[in-house]
């Protein structure tokens, strides 16, 4: 089996260094985040677990310590923005275009600041980013095509789905669809201008984080080497 490659990344950071851990409030499970509560019978469990476990999920914390995920609720721009920057740990150092509405002092600038030296993403309008505003299923669709475009083969067969038109977002929606990335609705819908779900959103870029080129190490280099990273750490306790 051949793993990811931001799950190999992390499973080798967590094997070679201690993580630092964050405040919690007296009483609380710090590792509740690694289980919340609304995903165990979701459609989406695979993927969303997969990003808990890989702590690009951080989930929300209740009063009484557990934590949810919110699976079903909506996703702005600015969240998919970050989610993307991190999960394919994208940087650059070109400046990428200015939006009026991305203030430098916002958390969201600096992920906004690199998928647009990307040319990843290219704003709304005029100057306009609209980094608050929910994200739309086939936005997602176009932004997940142009990151992983050289990484990802989108061949295979084209989903005609009957509800989407002659317009900007059909070719990577097309796109999308020949890899698997998006499958519609059993009623061979899209539904491209309904918002995301944080589900949808993770679920599609689960699927292009597998789906991507790359001569990974096998089970058993990993193991080997999280095993021996283990060992060294463990002869200098005392």
């Amino acid at each position: 089996m051949k793993w990811p490659k931001y799950l190999v990344g992390i499973m080798l950071s967590v094997s070679l260094s201690v993580p630092g851990i964050p405040a919690f409030a007296q009483g609380q499970d710090p590792l509740a985040r690694y289980s919340p509560t609304d995903i165990q019978n979701h459609w989406a469990y695979d993927g969303l677990n997969d990003f808990v476990q890989a702590d690009i999920l951080k989930g929300y914390p209740n009063a009484n310590g557990s934590v949810a995920a919110k699976p079903d609720n909506p996703i702005t721009r600015a969240e998919f923005v970050a989610l993307l920057v991190r999960t394919m740990n994208l940087a650059s150092d070109a400046q990428g275009k200015r939006f009026a509405d991305v203030p430098q002092a916002e958390w969201y600038a600096e992920p906004v600041r690199i998928v647009s030296s990307l040319k990843i993403v290219n704003g709304v309008g005029d100057d306009q980013f609209t980094p608050n505003r929910n994200i739309r299923r086939d936005e997602i669709a176009a932004l997940v095509v142009r990151a992983f475009a050289a990484s990802v083969s989108f061949t295979g067969e084209v989903k005609p789905f009957s509800d989407v038109p002659e317009y900007w977002a059909k070719p990577y929606i097309e796109k999308a669809s020949q890899a698997g990335i998006v499958n519609g609705t059993d009623e061979g819908k899209f539904a491209p201008s309904s918002p995301a779900t944080r589900a949808e959103a993770m679920t599609m870029l689960h699927r292009a984080l597998h789906l991507q080129k790359s001569a990974l190490p096998d089970d058993g280099v990993l193991q080997r080497v999280i095993f021996d990273s283990y060992q060294m750490s463990s002869s200098r306790i005392r």
